[in-house]
Order: C-alpha cells, then sequence, then structure tokens
C-alpha cells in the first residue's frame, strides 16, 4: 500500500517508493515497542513480540531488500535469482537474520565467549547508529523533502497502526493481549537502521529525516493509541 501511494500518488521513483514504504510499514518494535508495552500491559507480551520480530526480520525486511536491488541500475540491467541472491548475501543486515535463524532452527549453542563478546558490543550498536544518523541530519536541508518525510510519517503513525486495527476488526476473535500488541507495534515510529538501510540507494538524509520527526511526533500518537487499546 506504501509503495502504491508514493508511486502512484505522488509520483515517486520505484526505488524510493519501495524504501518510503518500508519506513510505512516497518516499526521500532525492539527499542520503543517492547518497553512500551511491557510498562502498559498487566501480563508479558514478549512471546507477541518474538513473533513480530520474526515476521519483521525474516519476511517484511529481506522483501523489502530484494525489491529495493531490483530497482538498482545493476539489478534492472543484470537481473536473475542469482544476482538477487549475491547482491542479498553482500547486506551485512540480510547475513545476521540468515546466521540467526539458522542458528535458532538447528538449535546450534553459542560459546560463551563469542556470546559475550555480542552482548557488549549490541550494546553499543544503537548508539553508535544514532551517531550516524546525527552526522547525516547536520548536513541534511529538509525543505526540499517536506512533503515526501510527512506523507512517511503520517503512513506510519497514523494508516498503519489503523490498517492493523481494521484487519484485526475484520479478523474472527482472538487474543485480546495479541491485539493489543499488533496494534501499539503498528503505531510506533519507523526503526533505528533505516537511515542506514537508505545509504546504500542514496536515501538516507530523507530516512534520517522521517525518524528525526516521526520519532517525537509519535510521543501523542502513541500516547493516544495505548490510551485506546489499552485504558
Amino acid at each position: 500500500v506504501g509503495y502504491l501511494f508514493f508511486h502512484y500518488g505522488l509520483k515517486k521513483s520505484y526505488v524510493k517508493s519501495i524504501y518510503f514504504g518500508l519506513g510505512a510499514s516497518f516499526p521500532n518494535t525492539i527499542i520503543i515497542g517492547f518497553p512500551l508495552l511491557n510498562m502498559a500491559m498487566e501480563r508479558s507480551v514478549a512471546h507477541a513480540s518474538t513473533m513480530a520480530v520474526l515476521i519483521e526480520n525474516i519476511i517484511l525486511l529481506p522483501m523489502a531488500t530484494m525489491l529495493l536491488e531490483c530497482g538498482t541500475a545493476a539489478g534492472r540491467e543484470r537481473f536473475s535469482a542469482g544476482f538477487l541472491l549475491a547482491r542479498l548475501y553482500k547486506s551485512p543486515v540480510m547475513v545476521a537474520v540468515i546466521i540467526g535463524v539458522c542458528l535458532s532452527l538447528f538449535s546450534i549453542p553459542i560459546p560463551e565467549t563469542v556470546s559475550t563478546a555480542l552482548e557488549k558490543l549490541s550494546a553499543t550498536t544503537y548508539g553508535a547508529s544514532l551517531i550516524y544518523i546525527g552526522a547525516l541530519l547536520a548536513c541534511t536541508t529538509f525543505s526540499a523533502s517536506v512533503k515526501e518525510v510527512s506523507a512517511i510519517v503520517f503512513l506510519k503513525l497514523v494508516i498503519h497502526p489503523l490498517v492493523v486495527a481494521g484487519l484485526i476488526w475484520l479478523f474472527p476473535p482472538f487474543d485480546r493481549d495479541l491485539q493489543i500488541t499488533a496494534i501499539v507495534l503498528a503505531s510506533m515510529p519507523m526503526f533505528g537502521l533505516y537511515p542506514v538501510i537508505g545509504h546504500q540507494y542514496g536515501l538516507s538524509s530523507l530516512g534520517a529525516g522521517a525518524l528525526l520527526y516521526a520519532t517525537p511526533i509519535s510521543f501523542v500518537t502513541v500516547s493516544c493509541v495505548l490510551y485506546w487499546t489499552v485504558g
């Protein structure tokens, strides 16, 4: 839906439309969503948040990456299954997802030394990405992209949770905690690595701008969603 809106509604390029659609549909589940839900809900929603993270990283992110690669100049000239797989395997995000899924599926234990090192490293990655995003913002002029940034933010913070709520209303009744989790996670701003993914497509500045505006605005929209769902 995000792609159709940007490509046919706002007449943006294929790559831009896919990237903007990713920003309008990929929430910050781990850093913002899960802690907020833990504070707001009476029962733990770790299982629901885990399912959301799996869907995001095993289905949504690979699909978006594949579509973005298809839209690059090299992808258009030499598009094939082999070319696409080679490009995907060069993406650090995709390599991390594939390795993590394989370790989980085959129950391969991680040595304690490696696990400790990764835990210490993971504590620095989000801060490092914020420094990178801040550097992008310092060199970014938003006057020419206000319309694009506003559209991404509106779709992410307003349309995405409304679509999820509408789908839940259409589905047969199921666990209320899962319903609340789905709506609240959909209302989160886009994930922190959004500008980093856009870097190789020349869209990191727009991604950083969308993240810059979506995060503080979400203080209001997410509060409204929590009041409406959790009470």
